[in-house]
């Protein structure tokens, strides 16, 4: 994946993503991986939508 979000390269971006979703499995409350779960499910439609105005 080469895509880039402005200076920031999307597999860099994602890579960070995955470090997030990581910590909160392991450490994160039952509210905190409650949120994540919601939110997580939009994650990969906003960067597709970033990319696209990006190009």
């Amino acid at each position: 994946m080469s895509e880039r979000y402005g200076n920031r390269k999307v597999s860099k971006m994602y890579a960070q993503i995955n470090e997030l979703r990581k910590a909160i499995r392991a450490e994160g409350s039952p509210a905190i991986q409650d949120a994540w779960d919601k939110v997580e499910e939009h994650i990969d439609f906003a960067y597709g939508r970033a990319a696209q105005r990006e190009a």
